[in-house]
């Protein structure tokens, strides 16, 4: 069949082109991982957890394999920690962190709109040793309801291809305004790192510390 020829697309990445993503980038970390810590909570294995508020940490339940002598590790500190409230079935737990000096966690407004598939996001933690730890993708699928095995159902759940590393669990995805969007955890979907968004994440520790 002859017609016209497809037409060639080109993209040119040019090395100031790359400076410029690479600094952005850098300054997105930066800003992204002084609200990411690093929680203490298990034999072996980092995990890490989300500044939400001026003294409280969400972080994902399994990785809180013991309740007494948990710490957080920000910055230079590393602060005890007590669990204000948990719920192993959605896999989230609620941290309170006297000293913290946090700030609350926004909402994700309309106005920026909600998580779309094929957006560029990264993902954010922290080592055993409080270094950061981050993985840049694209969300490769949004799913729900998802019915966990304990019987909560969660609305929506989010895949992405950032890289998972150890301590990942617990940790934030941010979009490239570095707004948290989503929690990540491994313990809901037979072991595959998932995101629950952070809209559902801020309904669940409501109700948590409230409860304590």
């Amino acid at each position: 069949i002859r017609g016209r020829p497809a037409p060639r697309y080109k993209c040119r990445m040019t090395a100031s082109t790359l400076s410029t993503f690479s600094s952005d980038l850098t300054e997105l970390v930066a800003r992204a991982s002084a609200r990411v810590v690093s929680i203490d909570g298990r034999h072996h294995r980092p995990g890490s957890g989300i500044i939400i508020g001026t003294d409280l940490v969400v972080t994902a339940d399994h990785v809180l394999e013991r309740e007494d002598g948990l710490t957080v590790s920000v910055d230079t500190r590393r602060l005890p920690a007590t669990i204000a409230g948990r719920d192993p079935a959605s896999d989230t737990a609620v941290l309170r962190v006297a000293g913290l000096g946090g700030s609350e966690l926004g909402s994700i407004d309309s106005e920026h709109g909600a998580p779309q598939v094929g957006q560029v996001v990264v993902s954010v933690s922290r080592t055993r040793s409080g270094s950061v730890s981050v993985g840049i993708g694209l969300i490769n699928a949004l799913g729900g309801p998802l019915r966990t095995g304990r019987g909560v159902t969660l609305k929506q759940v989010m895949r992405t291809d950032a890289a998972a590393r150890p301590g990942t669990s617990g940790g934030a995805i941010v979009d490239v305004a570095g707004r948290v969007i989503a929690m990540t955890t491994s313990a809901l979907l037979r072991g595959l790192p998932v995101g629950i968004p952070i809209g559902e994440i801020s309904d669940i520790t409501t109700a948590l510390a409230s409860n304590r």
